[in-house]
């Protein structure tokens, strides 16, 4: 491997038998020097400044290779952009609401169903009864709109989840980092799909 290092910074990087032309033998092989730091079989040439080398007869670098570790990292870091996605997206269908609240929504929701049902115990009756109050509504008014707005989340909230699980499976079958940023571009435009479908019902 021999590396061109000019200005403090790596250049290039090619193999001992890459084909950089003639320029290469008359510009740079006078710079090459064995790098005690350097890995067996790498060479480097520290260019000075102000030596001007023309790409064009170097020919581009070789792919950097793709380790197995490298697309695991960028697999978790695509699956944690995708996460922070569809939090971005819950909190755009739901507005900006406190996490205490959200948390909330689900126990409120079951207790507007209890009600209709008849089943209601004495501290959701209780909730809902506060709550109704606070709105100046009846409670049988308050939890028809609960009960509708709950259904209506989590509706939303498994689509969200199933768009998520699906690029899940998707990045981890991904073969490179050029696939795994296809992913997220196309799973970008589902959400912006769903995003449209639930704000133009």
């Amino acid at each position: 491997m021999i590396i061109l290092i000019q200005g403090g910074f790596v250049i290039g990087e090619y193999p001992d038998d890459a084909n950089i032309g003639e320029i290469f033998a008359a510009t740079v092989a006078p710079y090459l020097a064995d790098d005690p730091n350097a890995d067996p079989g790498v060479v480097v040439a520290v260019l000075p400044e102000d030596l001007t080398i023309n790409r064009e007869f170097l020919g581009p670098p070789p792919a950097p290779e793709i380790t197995p570790e490298i697309l695991a990292a960028t697999k978790d870091m695509a699956k944690h952009r995708v996460v922070m996605k569809a939090d971005q997206l819950a909190d755009l269908i739901t507005g900006q609401v406190p996490r205490g609240e959200r948390d909330a929504w689900a126990s409120k929701a079951q207790a507007a169903r209890d009600h209709q049902d008849g089943t209601a115990k004495a501290w959701q009756t209780a909730m809902l009864q506060t709550e109704a109050d606070l709105r100046g509504e009846t409670i049988d008014a308050l939890a028809v709109k609960i009960a509708v707005a709950a259904s209506r989340y989590e509706a939303i909230s498994a689509m969200i989840a199933a768009q998520r699980s699906s690029v899940f499976q998707t990045i981890d079958s991904a073969k490179s980092p050029p696939e795994i940023e296809t992913i997220l571009s196309n799973a970008s435009a589902a959400a912006a799909t769903i995003l449209s479908t639930v704000q133009n019902p």
